[in-house]
């Protein structure tokens, strides 16, 4: 995904995509329902997009466990880990993992390769293009 900017980049910077800035870019996965035991006595924090509201999250609504987590396309994820929610009601709505969590399908998460890119710098850019990225016709998916 490219941004347009109009000003001129300050002495020194790049302009570079989001998955060179990225160490890993992905989506999250939702453990079958069907299955109770993925579910009940969860431990490990799984984001839904409706939780994405533009800030930290540290802690979610539903939880899975840990056989959800290794038998599920759900992954675990880092903390300083940002959110963006794909498609839906919430397309483009952001949130930053205050700590490690899974999420939901309907997620891309962004890992930051901090040498290239502060996660918050990132964060902010995203808020920032929100617009171009809640109607992109070519928005990715992971």
């Amino acid at each position: 995904m490219e941004f347009s900017h109009s000003a001129p980049l300050p002495n020194g910077w790049t302009m570079l995509s989001l998955e060179s800035v990225c160490k890993k870019i992905t989506s999250g996965g939702t453990p079958s329902r069907k299955y109770p035991e993925f579910y009940e006595g969860g431990t490990i924090p799984w984001v839904k997009t409706k939780e994405l509201n533009d800030s930290w999250i540290y802690d979610t609504e539903e939880h899975i466990t840990d056989k959800a987590l290794n038998t599920s396309s759900a992954k675990l994820l880092p903390r300083n880990t940002i959110l963006l929610a794909m498609y839906g009601a919430t397309v483009a709505q952001l949130g930053i993992l205050a700590n490690k969590m899974a999420c939901n399908q309907a997620s891309c998460a962004l890992i930051a390769d901090e040498e290239k890119a502060h996660f918050r710098f990132l964060f902010y850019l995203l808020l920032e293009h929100r617009k171009v990225i809640s109607v992109h016709p070519k928005m990715p998916t992971y």
